[in-house]
């Protein structure tokens, strides 16, 4: 089952994706220029049909959707921080995303492609996904995977996997076989893409004008079809889940060139809900019975901030530290005698090797699970310019971070991890 090794950070960072989304949603969408519309023409949804037609004239003007816009901001940007009190922080801006979502389909919006994300934003606000990657509370403590959080993942992503299927089934019971056979796509082309030229062509009347090309996207459309009326088995096989996103995310792309509808929230909610994000957040354990060992300069400011920072969140306690002027340097040859800042670096001596400067901080951090990701995509950088920028940090780290009169010394709790 997906999302097993779901911990409360995992959860966290799911909390800042979603929310920092319609964040960004919200601010870019200028929703007050409803209050330009008679409020004659206004066509309420759902439980807002319940309102009086006299008091939408106290509810549709600029003001009160400016004040409602700020709001948003506000509330969605205290959840997205996870700051407390969360629960009321993170079900206020629901509330306000869902009248948001509302007040938008009174002028006849009736697409469907934010509402994925909206049913998220809701379930992460009964859900505790503040208890980890908030403001203040990053990692103080061991993590481990509680089917608490791993419920609300599963939730989501089944929500995600059942928008799919209905859409597919309602277009296998209602649809079939016409959409998959007659030249009705075509003519959609044609009609909602003929403003849009890429490289010289007018692509939906090229399309229309080219059999062989409509019968590729026809039978592209039944498969992607069947695709989703299976999503749910995302949840439960890997193998299906990698050839769901080969087939699913082109789908995304190819429906946004032609048919101006790019379901964008989707696409970026799929790396987080329908990939098991929880084991880039889990620790990578030591292998072989050898114990990763990091060597800094021990009397530079940052390197021992970089030695904190890791300490706090190796919550398995798999890497042991030294400095590079001690004896454990000195024995195991990594102790560097340069007179230049520049010249020094932090070391990393795992089961594969000895590492240095960029090397060895990417694959510490690769290792601590919850930047793993992040770590892996830099090491894709030519060494020569990683390490470049490093020289230049290490060059100016006195100057920048002070340099201590002695090399660190342990506290009572960190003398079992410090070689010397």
């Amino acid at each position: 089952m997906i999302h097993e090794n779901t911990t409360a950070h995992t959860l966290g960072f799911v909390r800042v994706w979603v929310y920092g989304l319609w964040f960004i949603i919200i601010a870019i969408d200028p929703y007050y220029q409803l209050a330009e519309f008679p409020i004659s023409v206004l066509d309420p949804v759902g439980m807002f049909k319940l309102v009086p037609g006299s008091a939408w004239s106290s509810v549709i003007n600029q003001p009160s959707l400016i004040i409602h816009k700020a709001l948003t901001l506000a509330l969605v940007g205290a959840a997205m921080l996870g700051l407390r009190p969360y629960r009321a922080f993170a079900l206020g801006a629901a509330f306000l995303l869902v009248s948001h979502q509302t007040l938008i389909r009174f002028m006849g919006f009736f697409g469907h492609s934010e509402l994925f994300l909206l049913y998220c934003a809701v379930v992460l606000a009964v859900f505790p996904a503040a208890d980890g990657f908030a403001w203040g509370r990053w990692r103080r403590q061991p993590d481990s995977p509680k089917p608490i959080y791993a419920a609300a993942m599963l939730l989501m992503a089944t929500l995600g996997a059942m928008a799919y299927v209905n859409i597919s089934a309602f277009r296998l019971a209602f649809a079939t076989p016409e959409v998959f056979i007659k030249p009705s796509m075509g003519v959609w082309f044609a009609r909602h893409v003929r403003f849009s030229v890429y490289w010289g062509y007018d692509v939906g009347l090229w399309l229309l004008n080219h059999w062989q090309a409509m019968v590729v996207i026809h039978i592209g459309y039944f498969v992607t079809t069947l695709f989703e009326f299976m999503s749910p088995l995302c949840l439960f096989s890997r193998r299906f889940r990698y050839v769901w996103f080969v087939v699913m995310v082109p789908f995304h792309f190819s429906t946004g060139l032609l048919m101006n509808i790019f379901f964008w929230h989707n696409l970026l909610l799929l790396p987080v809900l329908f990939v098991d994000i929880g084991s880039f957040f889990v620790v990578k354990p030591a292998t072989g019975g050898k114990r990763p060992v990091i060597y800094f300069d021990g009397v530079c400011g940052l390197c021992n901030y970089f030695v904190d920072w890791v300490m706090a969140r190796d919550t398995t306690r798999i890497f042991r530290y030294a400095t590079l002027q001690g004896t454990a340097a000195a024995e195991a040859g990594v102790a560097d005698a340069s007179p230049d800042a520049a010249g020094w670096t932090i070391v990393l001596t795992d089961e594969d090797g000895t590492w240095r400067r960029s090397d060895a901080v990417l694959r510490i951090i690769s290792r601590l699970g919850w930047l793993y990701g992040f770590a892996e995509v830099l090491r894709f950088v030519p060494r020569v310019i990683r390490d470049s920028v490093y020289r230049v940090v290490a060059r100016l780290r006195y100057r920048v971070f002070g340099k201590r009169e002695a090399c660190r010394l342990p506290t009572p709790d960190e003398r079992d991890l410090f070689l010397d």
